[in-house]
């Protein structure tokens, strides 16, 4: 049964890897059913549910993996995590409170429930755990990016510029690390500096540079275009189209900052860039906008 249990198992997880996620639940499902115990295969089975954005599914799942192993941390604050993914967010921060004395040199959780707080309005709070998660893995990618948002939110353009060439300096070959300092410092307008950081995120790492499509960094692009550089910013808008449109398509953009890509797609005709390319960023502002 072990062995039986560990190739099923395995095709599960392949068919996950080929994006057929309905055929993967439905294994790990039945290895729920056949064993109330396996924490793995319950876990397994939250996961996918929660890439399917399934999220009450995924909560009952996580449940059963925090029963078969009340010991675990990950599986309390996979609960947490999708509990706030349900809407149900006084269950999601004690989950995920609950978590942090259990796990304390897990940056994660942390930010997470950091992420929480943020969301309701807790913003000193949330500040000092995303300092926390950044204290205890000091190149944690995912507590620079979400505290530099937190403190752009509230303007706070001196502190957001330290943290994201702090961020630099803990990360120097990480591209993400470049562009949130490049989209910081358009925010303070100093755009030579932020044209500087993208040429530099551009030669570390083109493609995730290219693929870090935010609202936040095709607003950057667009104003990159009061420089004299024509050509490079041109240049520019054309490579992030592509990846602009992948990411708004592949995955829900509940922040999707509507009026950046409208600056982008306004600017496309001053900058020559056709008309095909510009109707594709209109039609993903018109899907946007119908979501709202």
């Amino acid at each position: 049964m072990g062995e039986d249990r560990n190739k099923r198992l395995e095709r599960a997880r392949l068919l996950e890897k080929r994006g057929q996620i309905q055929s993967a639940i439905e294994i790990y499902r039945a290895l729920t059913v056949a064993d109330s115990t396996d924490s793995q295969a319950f876990a397994l089975l939250g996961s996918a549910f929660y890439r399917a954005a399934e999220y009450a599914s995924a909560v009952d799942a996580f449940r059963g993996a925090t029963r078969a192993d009340p010991k675990n941390p990950n599986h309390l604050a996979n609960l947490g995590t999708a509990l706030k993914a349900a809407g149900q967010l006084p269950e999601a921060e004690a989950a995920l409170r609950e978590v942090l004395p259990r796990a304390p040199k897990d940056p994660i959780p942390r930010c997470n429930l950091a992420n929480l707080l943020s969301d309701s309005g807790h913003l000193a709070e949330a500040e000092k755990l995303f300092g926390e998660a950044i204290s205890i893995r000091p190149d944690f990618s995912g507590g620079y990016q979400n505290l530099g948002n937190l403190l752009l939110e509230q303007n706070r353009l001196a502190d957001a510029i330290a943290l994201a060439q702090a961020f630099v300096a803990a990360c120097p070959q990480d591209a993400r690390a470049h562009v949130q300092l490049a989209v910081t410092f358009e925010k303070a307008h100093r755009l030579p500096e932020a044209l500087q950081v993208v040429r530099q995120a551009l030669a570390l790492d083109p493609a995730r540079t290219l693929d870090m499509a935010t609202a936040s960094y095709t607003s950057l692009i667009g104003s990159l275009g009061l420089l004299e550089e024509r050509s490079e910013v041109v240049d520019l808008m054309k490579r992030l189209i592509p990846a602009t449109c992948a990411a708004a398509t592949s995955q829900p953009m509940p922040a999707l900052d509507l009026n950046a890509l409208r600056r982008f797609a306004f600017l496309m005709p001053y900058y020559g860039i056709a008309d095909s390319d510009r109707l594709r960023i209109m039609a993903l502002l018109g899907k946007e906008i119908s979501r709202k």
